[in-house]
């Protein structure tokens, strides 16, 4: 009975997937994967860096940053390796209100092997190669938290004598928020790759080699005409020592990138180097919905440089996938767009003109209003600080809201603002401070466009209060207020 020569098959994969990385005491315990060589040309021009960020191909890296395409894409990447060998990868990736899916596969072709039957070669060759299909679910729990997974289904063939096992990527995701006062934008991610199930050949058991990865995004996307991301992963393989990896991304005018990486701890691995780091180089493309992104990288040693290249196409419109479920804080953001809402509701209502009796039904307890047979005028009071004749910043939305209706309505007419104080202090104390109150809410107006000749100052004092409440705080604030009067131009000249 032929027998595949299995020692000499899994060496080589070894060698291709970073079998041979670092002097960890797990070395040569476990059986190569596809997803250890990377295919995805963006990544690697960026030294393969790339579980704090987040595209279409996160799947591959970070499920959680799946949150982070916005669009239905479709990606395609080809990788060649030395010899005979490479890697062919489909991806799609959507997002929707309940979270962003994504479905992808991958097709690693090996090589061929010379068939030994009792320790003879026999000249026949067998193909080796895997298949590979991966599901992927993310979805933002929070402003700050996202979360990701991703299943894999593996299939092997080693030259007839097969194997499949399964495998999940769990990853968390800070998304970016504004550092260095809004200039840049950081991103946090950490992921567990590959843990899964045995894979057994005849009576052989490997377990797949797993990854810890952890790693940031760093985004300047505002330097005039470029944008800026660099990236930094620390990777702990349970195969092998640890890794660091790092990468940049430069955008010009969102059409043309230069990337640059480099990966240190990788000796005598799959790129053949035995120093223990390699550079990366790339460069991207973006016309209208596509984008092409290629990476080189040089192997050294006895091996040719590798070559990636990748295609992705969006499909949709811009859209940002919705959370799973609504938490306290979105619900109280909610709440204040709501609020948002109805007060520039308010606003449209005051641009219609209503009879007297519908004014003073609505307005009674906080307008002064000034009734004439024909015509009835009124504008909003501002109130003020026990003592102060500083507007407070609550009270400016009514300051614009009266100069709105000035200019509209009551163009060329008198406008009468009056101070008024409540009951505390000295009245003649107190008729000074009105009068400064009265000139505060005048200068506001005069330095939004009313004209200084339109407004009078008059000084109230404490002589027309609302109530005999005073003190400090929100107690008798009702009579700490400035008062507008807009009178016809008969009622003025009575008074």
């Amino acid at each position: 009975m032929k027998r595949f020569h299995l020692l000499a098959g899994v060496a080589l994969l070894g060698i291709l997937a970073g079998f041979g990385w670092g002097q960890n005491a797990n070395l040569g315990t476990s059986v190569a994967v596809p997803f250890k060589v990377s295919v995805s040309a963006r990544q690697v021009g960026m030294g393969d860096a790339f579980a704090g960020l987040g595209d279409v191909n996160a799947m591959l890296y970070n499920p959680a940053g799946l949150i982070l395409n916005h669009r239905t894409t479709f990606t395609g990447s080809h990788n060649t390796l030395f010899l005979d060998l490479y890697q062919t990868y489909f991806g799609y990736v959507t997002p929707t209100q309940y979270g962003v899916f994504g479905l992808g596969s991958m097709y690693f072709n090996q090589g061929r092997f010379e068939v030994i039957e009792n320790g003879t070669p026999t000249g026949e060759l067998v193909n080796v190669y895997d298949f590979s299909t991966l599901f992927s679910y993310a979805a933002r729990l929070h402003k700050y938290l996202a979360v990701g997974l991703t299943g894999k289904f593996i299939h092997f063939n080693f030259g007839g004598y097969t194997s499949s096992a399964w495998a999940v990527d769990a990853g968390v995701l800070v998304p970016p928020f504004d550092i260095f006062g809004g200039a840049g934008k950081l991103s946090l991610g950490a992921v567990l790759q590959n843990f899964g199930t045995d894979i057994v050949f005849v009576q052989e058991t490997w377990p797949q080699p797993y990854v810890i990865r952890a790693g940031l995004g760093l985004q300047f996307p505002e330097l005039s005409i470029f944008d800026l991301t660099l990236a930094a992963d620390v990777l702990l393989p349970s195969d092998a020592d640890m890794k660091v990896n790092a990468g940049a991304e430069l955008w010009i005018s969102q059409i043309l990138a230069l990337r640059a990486g480099y990966l240190y701890g990788y000796d005598d691995n799959l790129l053949g180097m035995t120093d223990g780091s390699v550079i990366t180089f790339g460069a991207g493309l973006r016309i209208n919905r596509f984008q092409v992104d290629y990476a080189y990288v040089n192997n050294g040693g006895i091996f040719e440089p590798a070559h990636r290249l990748s295609l992705a196409v969006n499909l949709g419109v811009e859209k940002e996938p919705g959370p799973v479920r609504i938490h306290e804080e979105q619900l109280q953001e909610l709440k204040e767009a709501i609020a948002a809402s109805e007060e520039r509701i308010r606003a449209d209502i005051t641009d219609v003109r209503k009879s007297v009796e519908e004014v003073k039904e609505i307005l009674r307890t906080s307008l002064k209003t000034v009734v004439t047979a024909d015509e009835l005028l009124h504008l909003l009071n501002i109130h003020f600080p026990f003592g102060s004749a500083v507007i407070p910043d609550e009270e400016y939305p009514k300051l614009y809201e009266a100069v709105r209706l000035i200019k509209e309505y009551y163009a060329g007419k008198v406008i009468t603002v009056e101070g008024h104080t409540d009951e505390a202090g000295d009245p003649k104390a107190n008729m000074e401070l009105s009068r400064r109150r009265a000139e505060a809410v005048k200068a506001f107006l005069v330095e939004n466009g009313i004209p200084e000749s339109q407004i009078v100052v008059v000084a109230k004092g404490e002589t027309e209060v609302l109530s005999h409440r005073t003190g400090p705080g929100t107690r008798g604030i009702e009579n700490r207020r400035v008062v507008f009067v807009v009178a016809p131009d008969r009622m003025m000249e009575m008074r």
